[in-house]
């Protein structure tokens, strides 16, 4: 049901649907109505509302699963590429990160992954997260290095 909320132009009952369907498990949201409701989402990125944007990709990074993470990913990846949104790189950046690392089908997509990241937004990317990806790399840090 909230998920019909998404859509009403009204921002504030749009912001009351985002922010309950970032607190429900991720399993409560089937992977059709993600799907369904991910255009949605991602055009909720470009509202000039911040707190739609933000509400916006929290839901997207909490119902992230599986079989829909590289669609995420990717779409994430081109708004960072085509948007100047200043006021939500850093944790963007930092989602994008996350999901690709949980979701990773292979070392190189997730070193494809945070290439692209750091082309987009090198500048919101921390100093831990470039030692993090130096350490995988190399293969320094990992369990099979060990």
């Amino acid at each position: 049901m909230l998920s019909k909320f998404i859509a009403v132009k009204e921002p504030n009952i749009r912001c009351l649907a985002l922010e309950a369907l970032t607190k429900t498990k991720p399993h409560h949201m089937t992977d059709q109505k993600m799907k369904e409701n991910l255009p949605l989402l991602l055009q909720g990125l470009k509202e000039p509302d911040l707190s739609i944007r933000r509400r916006c990709l929290d839901t997207l990074f909490q119902q992230c699963n599986q079989k829909i993470s590289g669609e995420i990913i990717n779409e994430l990846l081109d708004h960072l590429q085509e948007q100047n949104d200043f006021q939500l790189m850093e944790q963007m950046v930092l989602k994008v990160a996350i999901l690709a690392e949980k979701f990773a089908v292979n070392l190189a997509w997730y070193i494809d992954v945070i290439i692209k990241l750091i082309e987009y937004a090198a500048d919101f990317v921390d100093e831990d997260f470039w030692f993090r990806v130096c350490q995988m790399v190399t293969g320094f840090g990992s369990a099979d290095a060990e």
